[in-house]
């Protein structure tokens, strides 16, 4: 076997795609290409290899031994080389440090600007991005390199294997309706919660099964979704209107309940999901991400005004919640 080390990096990303997309039809979807251009990419990669990558299953393909090892590989010098060139861009705008930040609609709207808005204020020589995006995108963007942190909601923290996770608390979840709703204001039980209409952004499984295991580790089942919009905002659009009742992070909605815009139908108990800051598995936290963390586990004391706090709880005595 020989290895033949011309070749792009392009074809590395290619083939890091192919495998986290779990497909060429979906890579080539995501890097705007055609099937056969992936196809191809992938053929000449495994020349320059000396090796076979994948290999049939069923009707699909899986890694090789050789595949997994090269995939290791491949995703370790994507990521270095992000890392790297940021690195050096930072050096040649004459700045201390960077931080890219990356989280989903609810955590990036709501829960974080503040945290980021204090750092910058903190350090004025430094550089630090928030980008929206859904979960799986997010830990997508810290393995590869694109981000140092991604902020997410999750039931555990065996969810997101193969990342070094830290736990920053619990965020509340709120049952908010319209203040002319029939249930406004009141308690509802766990038999009531299937006459609710309810509006959610439960795009992808995922995001259902969080919602889901929150309300399960409080007695409560999941209604039936009628609305799904895809932002916070939508949402509480469609509540205003009438359009039914929503679950959605209590930050997302304080100033809304605070100015009678909304109305909070009360469960017996607070739901809560964790949130935790991943990082790419093994890499050196620097100073930045450091004091990110710290602020964000400090948010439940100085937090902006309208923004809930992220209630901190040590994760060996608080259960996490779990799907039914």
């Amino acid at each position: 076997m020989s290895f033949d080390n011309r070749f792009s990096l392009y074809k590395l990303e290619v083939f890091c795609c192919v495998v986290e997309a779990s497909g060429v039809g979906r890579a080539a979807e995501r890097l705007f290409v055609t099937q056969p251009v992936v196809s191809a990419h992938l053929r000449s990669l495994q020349e320059h290899l000396g090796v076979r990558l994948f290999e049939r299953e069923g009707r699909g393909v899986r890694l090789t031994k050789a595949g997994s090892a090269a995939y290791d590989w491949a995703r370790e010098m994507l990521s270095r080389t992000h890392q790297i060139s940021r690195e050096l861009e930072d050096l040649e705008a004459g700045l201390k440090e960077s931080l890219i930040v990356v989280a989903g609609p609810s955590l990036a709207g709501y829960v974080l600007p503040p945290i980021v808005c204090r750092l910058r204020v903190q350090h004025p020589d430094i550089r630090i991005a928030l980008r929206v995006a859904e979960p799986a995108q997010a830990l997508t963007a810290v393995r590869s390199g694109d981000a140092d942190v991604a902020v997410v909601m999750c039931l555990s923290p065996a969810d997101l294997d193969g990342l070094d996770v830290e736990s920053i608390g619990r965020e509340e979840l709120a049952l908010v309706a319209q203040p002319d709703h029939p249930r406004a204001g009141s308690m509802i039980s766990p038999g009531e919660m299937g006459d609710l209409d309810l509006i959610t952004s439960c795009s992808d499984q995922p995001t259902e099964d969080l919602l889901a295991g929150a309300l399960a580790a409080v007695g409560y089942p999941m209604p039936v979704a009628t609305t799904d919009l895809g932002h916070p905002e939508a949402i509480k659009l469609a509540v205003r209107e009438g359009c039914g009742a929503a679950l959605l992070m209590r930050s997302a909605v304080d100033r809304d309940l605070a100015v009678g815009d909304l109305c909070e139908i009360t469960l017996s108990h607070t739901p809560t999901v964790p949130v935790y800051a991943t990082r790419r598995a093994g890499r050196e936290r620097s100073w930045l991400h450091v004091d990110f963390v710290e602020e964000a586990l400090a948010r439940r004391t100085h937090s902006a005004p309208g923004a809930g706090p992220i209630e901190q709880v040590d994760e060996g005595t608080a259960p996490l919640p779990s799907a039914a």
